[in-house]
C-alpha cells in the first residue's frame, strides 16, 4: 500500500470493524479521479511518498463510497471533541492528518476555480480511543497502533480543517428495532394467551381478575 492510499486503507479498516467487507482496492475503484482531492483521487496511487501531486483523496468522495455500501458515514463536527463523541458512541473515526502528526507547511492553491489546501505527507488514520493526554489510532501504513499527544494531533488535524469521518453501522439501528419488536411480540403473545385462558375458565376469574397476573 502506498502512502497516498492511506485514506482508502483506513476507510476499509473502519468498514470492516462495522461488519462491511470492503477492500481498499474496491474503494479506490469506486472513486472518481480528479485533480481536486475534494472531488476525487488526485494523482497516481503509486506516486512518491509525501508528494502533493500524487496525493490521495479527501473525505467527501470517500464518504459517498462508504455510504453506498450500506454504512452510515458522516463528517465529524467539532474537531477533537467531535471525534471523542463519535468514539464514545462506539464508532471508529477516519481522520486526515500529516504522517505521524509531523509538522508540515500547508500549500493553498486553486484547482478548477476552487481554493484547495494540500499538505505534504497527507495521511489518514483510524482513531479508536482517547484519554486526557491524546488519542490512540491505527495507522494503515504500518499496521500498528500509535498514541498521539493532544497538541500534536490537533495541529496535524487542523492542517486539513479538522477533516474526519465517523463510520457507523446501518444495521445497529435495525438490530435495536428487531430486539424491540421481538420483546413486544413476545409480550403481546403472553397477554393474548392469558386472555384466552381466562375465557376458558371465566367462572374462576370473573370475581378475581387479579388472578390473571399470577
Amino acid at each position: 500500500m502506498s502512502a497516498a492510499a492511506t485514506a482508502m486503507s483506513a476507510s476499509s479498516m473502519a468498514a470492516q470493524y462495522q461488519g462491511v467487507l470492503l477492500t481498499e482496492e474496491e474503494i479506490l475503484a469506486a472513486l472518481p479521479r480528479n485533480d481536486n482531492p475534494h472531488l476525487g483521487f488526485r494523482g497516481n496511487v503509486d506516486g512518491p511518498y509525501g508528494s502533493t501531486d500524487d496525493y490521495g483523496v479527501y473525505a467527501d468522495p470517500v464518504m459517498q463510497v462508504l455510504n453506498s455500501r450500506g454504512l452510515i458515514v458522516t463528517l465529524v463536527d467539532g474537531g477533537l471533541d467531535g471525534i471523542k463523541a463519535a468514539i464514545a458512541r462506539g464508532n471508529p473515526v477516519v481522520a486526515w492528518v500529516s504522517y505521524n502528526c509531523s509538522v508540515q507547511t500547508p500549500i493553498v492553491t486553486t484547482i478548477g476555480g476552487q481554493q484547495v489546501t494540500l499538505v505534504p505527507y497527507q495521511h489518514a488514520i483510524v482513531v479508536t480511543g482517547y484519554n486526557d493526554s491524546g488519542v490512540w489510532a491505527n495507522d494503515p501504513y504500518d499496521g500498528q497502533e500509535h498514541f498521539y499527544a493532544t497538541a500534536d494531533f490537533e495541529r496535524a488535524l487542523g492542517y486539513f480543517g479538522n477533516m474526519a469521518l465517523e463510520v457507523a453501522a446501518r444495521q445497529s439501528y435495525h438490530r435495536d428495532t428487531i430486539y424491540s419488536a421481538g420483546f413486544y411480540g413476545a409480550l403481546a403473545g403472553l397477554v393474548g394467551a392469558r386472555i384466552g385462558y381466562a375465557a376458558l375458565h371465566w367462572p374462576v376469574y370473573r370475581t378475581n381478575l387479579l388472578g390473571l397476573l399470577a
